[in-house]
This record gives C-alpha cells, structure tokens and sequence, in this order.
C-alpha cells in the first residue's frame, strides 16, 4: 500500500512538472512555421522586467528575449551575453527584432549555436548581460534561473516525441 502511494505521488509530481510544458505552433508571413513555448516571466524588478521563450523552426533552435520597458532601441550583434552557472559565457547571435510600442517593449530573436544549446540544456543561466548605449546591463537571475534550460527541454521533449 506505501508503494502504491509512492507511485502515484511521484506519478501527480511528474504530471505537475511537465503539465506546464505547452508548445504551440506559429505560421509566419513568409510561410516559416515556429514551434515555441510559452514566453515566461524570467526577471523581473520595479524599473524593468524580462520574459523568455524558445523557438524551433523545424532545423534551429531560437531564444527570444523580451525587455519591457527598453529604453533603448538599438541592438545589434554581439549585444547580449548569457553568462551560466557552470561558469562560461556566450554571446548570442543576433537573428531578428521587433519592437512592441505600446509597451515600450522590444523582442529579440537569437540563433542558439549546437555548442551553445548543449551547455544551455545541462546549466542554468545565472546573468543576462546586455550592452546598451548607457553602457552595460547586467540582470542576476535569482528565482529564474533554470527557466532557459526548462524551456529548451520542454521543446526537445516535444521534438522527440514526433
């Protein structure tokens, strides 16, 4: 009887955890299908907060960043920088933005590397690092800090299951 109860309370664990894994597909101008995760709050203080979600387009995969407010409109390559938990850094490539006025928000897509998704998919991001013209910003992911990692594997468990 213990282990009947073990079983289904790892069983109702294990629901919880991956319930909240949801991927929907998204049809772009161009044709381009996407599959991504929900965006999910992944920083936030009083003056800014930041949303993430992964992308996949059939070949790569994609992060998207969201900053809301941005003061900033500029971005360009090289601008942002993960830093992880298990020490090492990377820069991401830079693949599209938008900008989402009424919220004086911006969206940035970035091209996750081979290299890059295998580090992401084995360590938590600690800090987002991005280069402004005030100079550098650095965001301390406290509470968040394995949402990239959760994101990604919520995406290959999808993947893998067609």
């Amino acid at each position: 009887m213990i282990r009947f109860a073990l079983v289904i309370c790892c069983l109702i664990r294990f629901t919880a955890t991956y319930s909240q894994c949801k991927i929907k597909s998204e049809v772009q101008q161009n044709g381009l299908v996407f599959k991504h995760t929900e965006k999910e709050l992944l920083y936030t203080t009083k003056s800014y907060t930041l949303y993430s979600a992964v992308f996949h387009d059939g070949q790569r995969y994609y992060l998207k960043i969201i900053i809301s407010p941005m003061k900033s409109k500029k971005v360009t390559k090289e601008q942002f920088t993960l830093e992880l938990k298990n020490g090492k850094k990377h820069k991401l490539d830079f693949y599209d933005v938008y900008e989402v006025k009424k919220d004086s928000a911006i969206d940035v897509l970035f091209k996750i590397k081979t290299e890059v998704l295998d580090d992401l998919t084995k360590s938590d991001v600690s800090a987002i690092a991005i280069d402004i013209d005030s100079g550098m910003k650095r965001y301390k992911l406290v509470n968040h800090h394995a949402l990239i990692r959760r994101q990604l594997d919520c995406m290959l468990q999808e993947l893998a299951r067609k």
